[in-house]
């Protein structure tokens, strides 16, 4: 086994694995554990716990060390990681090849270090990102994206990855269909608006943020996600989740809280999709990733996410129980036309004043505090 360096990549059963620890003194947000073996027991109890979470704030840990579906996920997560560390130390020239400003509106591809904006003033990100469609894995037809030929090397471990991903989280979907009163026989059933297919966003996201000067605060902008649900693997701190007054604990202020990461465990998130499909029922909470709290400041942070998106056609509007009759006079956005509105607004090329707002996800009013707030 190579040693330790502070560029290797992360072991999603070990956690920290010899890093620095998860600093004690910081504000961290209190989000609930969900056990996946429970939830697959149909446990009545750990099922409210996450819709209660879905209410509250849109976030919630998975435990998948419990269960078989889940040792088998953290295990392709791991191969996720080894992919990431071999595809990001690549040339440049290789990755800016596959550079997804030039292949097209696919949303697919490459982006490279500073090639989005982190807040109003254009200052550059710290992040390079490949974003991998699920479509490509499948093999069913071919975006425009175009992939180096280490990721095209590992599409049996990318395949295995996205396989247990939408097994894990069509689970979940199950439990947000029953909340907005879908049965099976509707055809608005959100399994049933998600695919593999080249006619969906749904993806694999390889991040890495290199180490930084202690006094860059940064490296992924405020955002909210703009697809379902996101599932994140990812060992060292810098995830900050915006807690608004109204979801303050006793004693503690509104404003960016550190998510602490746990070995085994996966962290969920609801996007904008579900914000609208629920009317503002289910949230999608504004987060952002900063520096690496403490020592872990000086180690190269790596995160791994599957993306469950609607199919591109899929409109975001009122679902199920949720719908009025006047909303068939009413036009909503389609998925692709809401992530495309959004990724383009982010783009450091050709930055200008009042693109920083453009971008802006569901959480309108949070959106506005947190994107103020250091």
């Amino acid at each position: 086994m190579a040693p330790l360096s502070t560029d290797s990549a992360p072991n999603a059963f070990e956690g920290l694995g010899g890093r620095p620890a998860f600093p004690a003194d910081l504000p961290i947000a209190h989000i609930s554990n969900i056990s996946h073996q429970k939830i697959l027991d149909g446990d009545v109890d750990e099922i409210s716990k996450v819709i209660k979470s879905a209410r509250d704030i849109g976030f919630f840990r998975v435990d998948l060390r419990e269960s078989e579906i889940g040792q088998k996920f953290l295990a392709a997560a791991n191969n996720m990681f080894a992919l990431a560390e071999e595809t990001f130390n690549l040339p440049a020239e290789t990755k800016l090849a596959d550079s997804f400003l030039k292949h097209g509106d696919t949303l697919l591809g490459y982006k490279g270090l500073g090639a989005s904006v982190v807040d109003k003033e254009g200052t550059r990100d710290n992040n390079e990102q490949y974003w991998i469609g699920c479509g490509d894995i499948e093999g069913k037809g071919h975006s425009r994206a175009v992939y180096n030929e280490v990721i095209n090397s590992k599409m049996d471990q990318l395949q295995e990855f996205i396989d247990l991903g939408k097994i894990v989280t069509d689970r979940f979907l199950l439990i947000f269909s029953a909340i907005l009163g879908l049965g099976p026989e509707s055809p608005e059933y959100l399994p049933k608006l998600h695919s593999h297919s080249n006619n969906s966003g749904s993806h694999v996201r390889l991040l890495k943020c290199p180490p930084k000067p202690e006094n860059a605060v940064v490296s992924l902008q405020p955002h909210t996600d703009w697809g379902t649900l996101t599932v994140l693997f990812n060992v060292l701190g810098g995830l900050q989740i915006y807690i608004p007054e109204n979801l303050a604990g006793p004693g503690e202020e509104a404003g960016w809280k550190y998510i602490k990461p746990e070995p085994g465990m996966a962290l969920f998130n609801l996007g904008d999709a579900f914000v609208k499909w629920s009317d503002g029922e289910l949230k999608s909470a504004i987060h952002r990733v900063s520096n690496p709290p403490g020592d872990q400041a000086k180690w190269t942070r790596y995160s791994l996410a599957y993306f469950t998106r609607p199919d591109h056609d899929v409109p975001l509007k009122p679902l199920g129980r949720k719908a009025v009759p006047s909303d068939a006079a009413t036009e909503y956005p389609t998925f692709k036309e809401w992530a495309v509105r959004r990724a383009m607004a982010g783009r450091s090329d050709g930055f200008k004043k009042g693109d920083w707002e453009k971008g802006q996800g569901t959480e309108t009013v949070m959106s506005a505090q947190a994107r103020v707030a250091v």
